[in-house]
């Protein structure tokens, strides 16, 4: 039987092209019309794109970013809005914006030609290519201009305008080059085979590579910015003695921090400081599934109100807060822009006189402090001074409730958060999983309805047929990734066990066919991405692509299959494992680890 824990942050995700296969379109609202982003003249990416380079005799510019991306609004902000750089980039390119969240397919080929060309995975990404898409230059995020001795985005892109005009036909050849002999080196490179000893002396390995990196004064595990690895700590939950220890130190860690919110329940994207303190004010869907599951594996090996509770508010603060009038959930609540993060920020007078006396004990219990509770190392540029960050306090004391309604109707006033309204198929299915376990777990039927209203809502993101074809995004003609469906046929199973029905079992079974059939590379245990035009330039390599993240469930159940597919994913996922050198290896442990 399938476990189902695999599809999307642990391995591979390759990327292959056909020639003759239909172009596959971009976003809604991408496609239609050209996006807008500062004072430049953007195209959307289409399959007319080179001719129309051709046309205009120019480069192509390529900016691709995510609208969660603080560094992606700087640039706007920065460079986009500025006239001088605008005219430029209108003058003498053609101005290309892509969505990283909502184009999938297209943001896997920017992603890996970035890391091969420069060895970076970051936000927001800039690419210059000519007109039949070769790569001329790529860099991460530039700043307005020369900084620390690293060219500015406007004197990088004169220089790759000077190599364009200077010779066309050989701007960016080394760059060519070097994508050409990562894409021969990949094609010879096969994972080599992962019974279950070698698994099993991996994982211990990795076990203990992350006890090193383990902050035994504050939870968790790495330095600042200190991510929320929901997915490290299930695997380490699942180890006994010392290492679930650590897994559950750091669960408690952060649901009495600043990192869960207090008025709400939601928990923040990350912080910025290893002492939980000063969160980056943004509260993603998908992050709070992931957490919930987390907390609910942990309240599941002993019984805990502490766990329970961040659990339920993880989840009450999706259906409170993040519910669509169209059915699902919205991406994201965003308040890190300068404008609006001043929601999440008090000062002790305003709490004390909308509180009164009663409210002593609770500003002393959430670390309210008349200075403010952020030290100099927490907030280096004094930005916030003399003010606070509410830290949780679980369990909650009996009158937490009556302050926190005086508090929320003090927070109304104030700037609101963005919401991101975007409904993208990855993360309705986390939250199916997650809804749909609490129900059974707390056995609480408010979760059971938003599960079952949910499922009803994602059948609606797929054609069926003998090869489903699903929807990366409510609205949009993009198709899903692999990663997308994998997460989406670990949902149904999950779903329909918890529900016992056998529909949605069915219809995961379809997927993981789809899956295997369709996307699954068996030489190198990773997945391709259908194509986006025929082989040209940056569209040219089967370059390997990290995969999107928070797929470890969906990830174990295909690589629990039997014969050969299962057997070259699960040796593609040990081989990942043994490649990763950075903090993303969480999911990788939790699906092999599931397999044991």
């Amino acid at each position: 039987m399938f476990s189902l824990r695999l599809l999307a942050l642990v391995l591979f995700v390759g990327i292959r092209l056909h020639a003759g296969e239909p172009y596959l379109p971009v976003a809604a609202g991408l496609q239609q019309q050209a996006p807008v982003l500062g004072l430049v003249h953007w195209h959307p990416w289409s399959s007319n794109l080179p001719d129309v380079a051709r046309k205009e005799g120019k480069p192509i510019y390529v900016f691709a970013g995510s609208r969660l991306s603080e560094l992606t609004r700087a640039t706007a902000e920065q460079s986009f809005s500025n006239p001088e750089t605008a005219n430029f980039l209108n003058k003498y390119f053609v101005c290309v914006l892509v969505d990283m969240d909502e184009q999938g397919a297209l943001a896997a080929f920017i992603r890996v030609h970035l890391n091969i060309v420069r060895q970076v995975e970051a936000l927001p990404m800039h690419l210059w290519l000519s007109p039949d898409l070769r790569v001329i230059e790529a860099s991460a995020y530039l700043t307005p201009t020369e900084e620390w001795g690293r060219p500015g985005f406007l004197q990088l892109s004169n220089q790759v305008k000077d190599a364009w005009l200077a010779d066309p036909k050989n701007a960016g050849s080394k760059i060519t080059e070097t994508l050409a002999q990562a894409a021969d080196a990949a094609a010879k490179e096969t994972a080599p085979p992962a019974d279950v000893a070698t698994i099993r002396i991996l994982l211990d390995q990795e076990a203990a590579r992350w006890r090193e990196k383990a902050d035994a004064t504050n939870g968790g595990f790495g330095d600042a910015p200190k991510q929320l690895r929901p997915e490290l700590l299930r695997f380490f939950l699942a180890r006994p003695g010392a290492d679930r220890e650590l897994a559950l130190v750091a669960l408690r860690a952060m649901a009495n921090s600043a990192l869960r919110d207090p008025l709400d329940g939601g928990f923040f994207k990350y912080s910025t400081d290893t002492a939980w303190r000063l969160p980056s004010f943004q509260k993603r869907a998908v992050d709070q599934a992931r957490l919930a599951l987390a907390y609910l594996d942990a309240d599941a090996l002993q019984s805990d109100p502490v766990m329970r509770d961040a659990a339920r508010g993880a989840l009450d603060y999706v259906l409170n807060k993040l519910a669509l009038p169209t059915g699902g959930f919205a991406f994201a609540e965003d308040g890190s822009a300068s404008s609006t993060n001043s929601a999440f920020l008090w000062s002790m007078d305003e709490l004390s006189s909308a509180l009164g006396s009663a409210g002593e004990a609770f500003l002393q219990r959430h670390h309210v402090v008349r200075e403010g509770n952020l030290s100099d190392e927490q907030d280096p540029g004094a930005r916030f001074k003399g003010l606070n960050v509410l830290c949780s306090a679980l369990p909650e004391a009996p009158d937490d409730k009556a302050q926190i309604s005086k508090i929320v109707a003090l927070q109304k006033k104030k700037p609101a958060v963005v919401r991101d309204a975007r409904a993208f198929v990855g993360p309705q299915a986390f939250l199916l999983v997650a809804f749909s376990r609490a129900a059974v777990q707390l056995k609480e039927p408010r979760y059971r309805a938003a599960a079952d209203e949910l499922f009803l809502g994602l059948t609606a993101f797929i054609n069926d047929g003998p090869s489903p074809q699903v929807r990366r995004m409510a609205g949009s003609a993009e198709v899903a990734s692999p990663t997308d469906l994998a997460a989406l046929a670990w949902a149904f199973r999950a779903y329909g066990k918890d529900a016992a029905i056998p529909r949605p079992v069915e219809q995961a079974d379809k997927l993981l066919r789809k899956l295997v059939t369709e996307s699954l590379d068996q030489s190198k245990g990773c997945f391709i991405v259908p194509s986006l035009l025929p082989k040209l330039g940056l569209l040219a390599y089967r370059a390997p692509a990290l995969a999107e993240p928070c797929h470890a469930e969906a990830l174990a159940l295909l690589a629990g299959l039997g014969g050969q597919e299962g057997a070259a994913l699960r040796a593609g996922i040990a081989d990942r494992l043994r490649r990763e050198d950075d903090s993303d290896s969480g999911d990788l442990l939790l699906a092999l680890g599931s397999l044991e």
